[in-house]
C-alpha cells in the first residue's frame, strides 16, 4: 500500500552511543532507514481500524535520552538483567535474528522499528537449563522523572526444562502533555519449560502505550500469560504466540479496566505452526464512563498441523451505558483434525444478583463492587502471585474512581 509523503513520519537522525556494540548500531540504523519509508499506522490497516491517536506526531517523542529505569527483584542473586553491552555470543545471535526479522517484515511494524532505532533501554533475561523457582522474578520498568517517551526492548530466553514466574510492572508518570511508552518484548520458551509471564500495566491518563509481545515456544513447553491493564489514555497491544514445535501449549489470560475516555485495544494472534499443540485465551474487561475496549483474537492453523485444540473467550462487563466493548474473533483454520471454539459476551450488572445482595443489607455501591470483584477474580486466581490481592485492589480502585 502506497502513502503520500504527508503520511510518512518526520524522523530525527540517530547516532551511535559511546559504549554501544557496532552490530547493534547497525541494526538500529537499518530500522531507521526502514522507518523512513514506513507510514504511521492509520485506519487503512485492519489492526489499527479502531484505535486513533488524534494529532499524533512521533517527532515529539524522538531524540530523548535514556528515560527508562529497569529494576530486578529476586532472592536468587545469580539472576541478572544483561544490557546490550554485556550479552554473550548466543544471546547476540538471538537478538540479531529476532530484530532483523522485524526489520525485514513486509507488515507495517512502525512502532517496533521505532523501539529498535531509538532504543533507550535494552535488557536480556536468561534462565539456565532446569532453572526452578517458585519465587517470582519481578521486573519494574518506569520513567525517569517526568520524561515524555520511553522506548524499550526486552528479551527472555529460557533454558530447557526451566520453570519460573516472571512479573513485569510497567509504570508511567502523570504529565501535562501526553507521554509515550513504546515497548517490544520477545520471549523464547525452550523445550520442556513451564513459564508464567505476567504483565501489569500501571499507566496514567496521560500515557499512550503501544506494545508488541512475541512468544516462540519449542517442544513440550507450556506458557501462561497474564495481561492486566490498569489504564492509559490510548493503548494498542499486539500479543503474538508462535507454537513452533510439537507438544507446545499456551494459556493466555487477562483483565482490562478502562474508564473515563480511555481506549484500550488488544490483539492476540495464535499461530499453531506444528501438530499436537493447544492454546486457550480468556480475557475479561470491565468498563465504565465513556471508555472503549477492543478485543481481537486471531487464530491460524495451517493444513500441515494436526491434533490441534484452540479456544478463545472474551467476557465484557459494562458498568455504564456510555461505555463500549467490541469483540472480534478471527479464525483461519486450514487443517481438518482440529478442535476450535470461540465465544464472547457483553453484559451489564445482573439485576437478580444486585437485588439479592441489596436484600442482604449491602449498599448499592458495595453490591456492585462485589459483583465486579467476582467477575475478575477468576482470572487473577489463575496465577501464583503473593500480591494477587494488591492487583485485585488496584483494578477495583480504578473502577471506583
Amino acid at each position: 500500500m502506497t502513502k503520500s509523503l504527508n503520511n510518512l513520519p518526520e524522523l530525527i537522525p540517530i547516532s551511535k552511543v559511546s559504549d554501544e556494540p557496532d552490530w547493534f548500531f547497525e541494526l538500529r540504523l537499518a530500522a531507521f532507514h526502514k522507518l523512513s519509508s514506513t507510514f504511521i499506522p492509520d485506519s487503512s490497516l485492519e489492526s489499527w481500524r479502531k484505535t486513533k491517536f488524534g494529532n499524533f506526531s512521533i517527532k515529539n517523542y524522538l531524540g530523548t535520552e535514556n528515560t527508562l529505569k529497569v529494576k530486578l527483584h529476586h532472592t536468587d542473586k545469580s539472576i541478572e538483567l544483561v544490557s546490550i553491552q554485556d550479552i554473550n555470543e548466543v544471546q547476540k545471535k538471538i537478538v540479531q535474528s529476532s530484530l532483523q526479522g522485524i526489520i525485514d517484515s513486509k507488515e507495517n511494524q512502525f512502532f517496533q522499528l521505532v523501539s529498535i532505532a531509538y532504543n533507550q533501554s535494552f535488557k536480556f533475561l536468561s534462565l539456565a537449563d532446569s532453572f526452578n523457582s517458585t519465587d517470582p522474578i519481578i521486573i519494574e520498568s518506569s520513567f525517569r522523572d517526568f520524561s515524555l517517551a520511553g522506548f524499550q526492548i526486552f528479551f527472555l530466553f529460557t533454558g530447557k526444562n526451566s520453570k519460573a514466574i516472571i512479573l513485569h510492572k510497567s509504570i508511567s508518570p502523570l504529565t501535562e502533555t501526553l507521554n509515550l511508552f513504546n515497548s517490544l518484548f520477545v520471549s523464547i520458551i525452550n523445550d520442556g519449560s513451564n513459564i508464567e509471564e505476567i504483565q501489569m500495566e500501571e499507566f496514567t491518563p496521560s500515557t499512550i502505550h503501544i506494545r508488541k509481545f512475541i512468544v516462540v515456544q519449542n517442544k513440550d513447553s507450556f506458557f501462561k500469560s497474564g495481561f492486566f491493564n490498569l489504564g492509559g489514555y490510548r493503548g494498542k497491544t499486539f500479543y503474538d504466540v508462535n507454537l513452533q514445535e510439537n507438544g507446545s501449549s499456551a494459556k493466555l489470560l487477562g483483565v482490562a479496566s478502562p474508564s473515563k475516555r480511555e481506549i484500550q485495544d488488544i490483539e492476540y494472534s495464535l499461530f499453531h505452526n506444528n501438530s499436537h499443540t493447544n492454546s486457550s485465551i480468556k480475557f475479561k474487561t470491565v468498563m465504565k464512563d465513556k471508555s472503549h475496549h477492543i478485543f481481537t483474537g486471531n487464530l491460524n492453523i495451517p493444513k500441515t498441523s494436526k491434533h490441534v485444540e484452540a479456544s478463545q473467550l472474551n467476557h465484557n462487563l459494562i458498568l455504564d451505558k456510555t461505555a463500549r466493548a467490541e469483540s472480534m474473533p478471527k479464525l483461519e483454520v486450514f487443517a481438518d483434525d482440529v478442535k476450535c471454539s470461540h465465544g464472547a459476551t457483553m453484559s451489564e450488572i445482573n439485576e437478580d444478583q444486585l437485588f439479592y445482595l441489596l436484600s442482604r443489607g449491602f449498599t448499592p455501591s458495595d453490591a456492585r463492587h462485589l459483583i465486579v470483584e467476582g467477575f475478575i477474580t477468576e482470572i487473577i486466581d489463575e496465577f501464583s502471585l503473593e500480591n494477587s490481592n494488591e492487583l485485585k485492589d488496584k483494578l477495583l480502585r480504578k473502577l471506583g474512581e
